[in-house]
């Protein structure tokens, strides 16, 4: 029987791809799409440069496309990743272990 659940990441990765590559193609449906995202998006930027960001690294399936859509004032605050996210990870769990010690 089908359950019915929530897509997984992956398979929104599969349409946005073709949501890209239609808006390209001036389609105003993946427009559309598009700047939904990118409110989105900026919405998170804003957010954590007010707490004082001083570097942002996008990461993620679509993070490269939506580059070119996101509003210049990013443009500065953005850099390469320094690590992988099991890098990430480690320097994570590195900090609350620090925290946990004091």
């Amino acid at each position: 029987m089908y359950q019915n659940r929530a897509p997984l990441p992956k398979e929104y990765g599969a349409f946005a791809v073709q949501v890209f590559q239609f808006a390209q193609q001036k389609d105003p449906i993946a427009l559309k799409i598009i700047q939904q995202q990118v409110e989105w998006v900026s919405q998170y930027l804003d957010a954590l440069i007010a707490k004082g960001a001083q570097k942002i690294v996008l990461v993620g399936g679509v993070s490269e496309a939506i580059l070119s859509y996101l509003p210049e004032r990013f443009l500065t605050y953005f850099c390469p990743p320094q690590g992988d996210a099991m890098a990430g990870a480690i320097l994570m769990a590195k900090a609350q272990i620090g925290r946990k010690a004091i």
